[in-house]
């Protein structure tokens, strides 16, 4: 670890740099995915004290937090850069939040859940008013898209909309699901000594995606 323990004193320095320096913390989506990047650092570091103290491998562990870590990184840049889409992204998500609820809604309605729903006492109306409840506490403009959608006024789940609307969530894919598209937007915004971010992060964003994918460890 003791090798290791400069480059974490180093990173801390420079988070406290920041937050002490800038307006960071004062931008919500910044300041959240700020927050979740030194977190990242403290567990990666937690982990190698723990692997040097008991011997136990948590490489695997370690690359999947990394790769969280750079995918966040870009992210942050990305919303720094671009003021605009920072309201964006947290409308994203909660679009996606809703998204999640039906796709509960949608594959109890397979049936093959069904027992496990009487287990629960719960049951498809309740999910569907889920569906419903969780809709109307979504932004005026998150609810414009949706009804958009499923071209009606007001927000109803028959079967009609119920198609429409899982054609429109299966293809909503935010900006801040695809490293791609925030490397190319930021190609020619940040650049450090005649590197770009996908220059400085693509190498080891891939090789730690390797890891996440359970590559198999043939060697250390």
């Amino acid at each position: 670890m003791q090798k290791y323990q400069k480059v974490f004193n180093c990173i801390n320095l420079m988070f406290n740099f920041y937050a002490k320096h800038t307006n960071i913390l004062g931008i919500s989506s910044a300041d959240y995915l700020f927050n979740k990047n030194t977190k990242d650092i403290s567990c990666i570091a937690d982990l190698v004290k723990v692997q040097n103290a008991t011997k136990t491998d948590y490489a695997q562990q370690i690359m999947v937090i990394t790769r969280s870590f750079i995918e966040s990184s870009i992210l942050l840049i990305f919303l720094l850069k671009n003021e605009a889409e920072r309201f964006k992204y947290q409308e994203d998500s909660q679009l996606l939040l809703f998204k999640n609820v039906f796709m509960d809604y949608k594959y109890a309605l397979t049936g093959k859940f069904d027992q496990l729903l009487v287990d629960i006492n719960f049951s498809l109306d309740l999910l569907r008013q889920g569906v419903a409840e969780t809709f109307n506490n979504l932004s005026l403009n998150n609810k414009k898209q949706i009804l958009k959608a499923i071209k009606r006024d007001e927000f109803i789940i028959d079967d009609t909309t119920y198609s429409d609307l899982d054609y429109f969530l299966r293809n909503f894919k935010p900006i801040s699901f695809s490293v791609q598209k925030m490397w190319r937007n930021l190609s020619n915004v940040i650049e450090l000594n005649g590197k770009t971010v996908e220059d400085l992060t693509k190498l080891d964003y891939n090789k730690a995606s390797q890891f996440t994918h359970n590559i198999y460890p043939l060697q250390k």
